[in-house]
């Protein structure tokens, strides 16, 4: 099924579970662009580690994953959390840590990018215009300029 919005409110679940972001699993109702740049975080996590970062198949497996990976959030990592509607319907383990960084060892910069924008709490991720800003977009490699990708469309329209 997918997403619907409705007056800016959240009414239908997203298509797939493996981009959902955190604050959707416990029935927060407001739509924001941070559940965009969560699904973008995904996105590009998948494109440096060659397999997604959450690959799950439910709202529970997904939800382990997220812990395991990112820690169980507090009240303090996630302000507000305990008020959320669907927590009651999740047993939660208790994990401390995160620890996403142990999955991007030898990439630094994009590492660091990754931080950002997989904040378990919403409010902390960058926005879009924060993550354009990021060093990791103007760090060698950079990507082809305009006159150049319009040449490599061409040629592959040819293949």
């Amino acid at each position: 099924m997918l997403m619907q919005i409705v007056l800016g409110k959240l009414i239908k679940n997203i298509e797939n579970y493996w981009y959902r972001a955190p604050e959707l699993l416990f029935g927060d109702t407001k739509y924001t662009s941070a559940i965009d740049i969560w699904s973008a975080g995904c996105i590009f996590a998948e494109l440096l580690l060659k397999e997604p970062l959450f690959k799950a198949n439910s709202d529970n497996s997904l939800l382990s994953m997220f812990i395991e990976t990112l820690g169980t959030p507090t009240e303090e990592t996630w302000p507000g959390f305990k008020e959320l509607p669907l927590l009651k319907n999740h047993e939660l383990c208790e994990q401390r840590y995160n620890k996403l960084p142990l999955k991007f060892t030898d990439q630094s910069t994009s590492y660091c990018f990754i931080l950002r924008i997989m904040y378990i709490y919403s409010i902390c991720r960058f926005c879009a215009e924060q993550c354009l800003a990021h060093p990791y977009f103007p760090e060698k490699p950079t990507a082809c300029n305009l006159e150049t990708l319009v040449v490599l469309l061409k040629k592959s329209d040819e293949i």
